[in-house]
């Protein structure tokens, strides 16, 4: 989703976008349950060369961040299109920022680090308690359990990190 035409990894954005709409079709003809798109998080080239140099002696497939932001425009039009929630990876991470900025979300350019993994959850949490709140974990005033939502059965992620 990041990858420029001609590396192996390139998929063209329609046939792309094809495959998200293919994905959502299947799960929703076997599946009654709640789907929620990512977009693909923004990518440092300048960090992922140089990951890859240090790592493999080589350059491994370019990345693009205005190609990953262009996928994410695509994941977010078939959210659109089929009424989906989407969780905009791209934009959490401040994409649209410098890659100094942006890049500290990411361990090695392309994979998220600590940090971009508790941005992007708590956006997943946002979603999710906007679109499907019955699905949050139950809170009550205490911590514990509330009224509404998924019952929780061992300690509350605020509890765990």
């Amino acid at each position: 989703d990041a990858s420029v035409e001609g590396e192996r990894q390139h998929v063209p954005v329609d046939e792309y976008t094809t495959n998200v709409k293919d994905m959502v079709m299947k799960i929703r003809q076997r599946l009654d349950i709640p789907v929620i798109l990512m977009t693909p998080p923004p990518v440092s080239p300048t960090a992922w060369d140089k990951y890859c140099l240090d790592t493999f002696n080589e350059r491994r497939s370019t990345r693009s961040n205005t190609l990953a932001h262009q996928y994410g425009n695509a994941v977010k039009s078939v959210g659109a299109e089929l009424g989906m929630s989407v969780v905009d990876s791209w934009s959490l991470l401040k994409g649209d920022t410098e890659e100094g900025v942006y890049g500290r979300y990411l361990r090695d350019g392309l994979h998220l680090s600590g940090e971009g993994n508790r941005i992007l959850f708590e956006g997943l949490m946002e979603v999710i308690g906007k679109d499907f709140p019955d699905l949050v974990p139950m809170e009550d005033g205490d911590g514990k359990y509330g009224e509404k939502g998924v019952a929780m059965e061992e300690k509350l992620w605020k509890e765990l990190c």
